[in-house]
């Protein structure tokens, strides 16, 4: 039973092994949840928001106590829910897609305050709470910009 559940936390916290590609696993977390996004919109519902935001925190927490790495980079799971925020209510289009990808990927690197002092909460916490807050940053701005264009 405890081999399942160490199998589960991975697959779930590393989005499907994604996690595990070697490079860049923030970026490639966020590559697989625009391409889910783009075919069933659904995901970017305050229901599905919500449900993945909890299992974030759930198995983000079990998956940091398994490999004993503080916010390991594996974990991709809170890039999955911050790419979620950020097209909430977006009409989805090829431009918005791409517009929504390059905001949060550089709120999510760059870290605007108060996002760096967030990941210092403990556990699942630290590891979702400022991808959280990347996603909603990038989704203001992307708001923003829509209604301009």
């Amino acid at each position: 039973m405890e081999i399942f559940k160490t199998k589960l936390t991975e697959i779930i916290a590393s989005c499907f092994y994604i996690g595990y590609i070697p490079g860049a696993p923030g970026t490639y977390g966020s590559l697989f949840a625009l391409l889910l996004i783009s075919q069933f919109e659904i995901l970017t519902n305050i229901f599905s928001i919500i449900l993945f935001i909890l299992i974030g925190l759930i198995f983000s927490t079990l998956m940091e106590k398994q490999s004993k790495k503080r916010d390991d980079q594996r974990i991709i799971i809170d890039e999955f829910a911050g790419m979620l925020i950020t097209f909430y209510l977006v009409p989805i289009n090829f431009l918005y897609l791409v517009l929504g990808f390059v905001l949060f990927r550089l709120y999510d690197i760059f870290k605007p305050y108060p996002i760096k002092k967030l990941q210092k909460l403990p556990a699942g916490w630290g590891i979702m709470v400022d991808d959280i807050l990347a996603g909603i940053y990038a989704r203001i701005v992307l708001y923003i910009i829509i209604i301009l264009i």
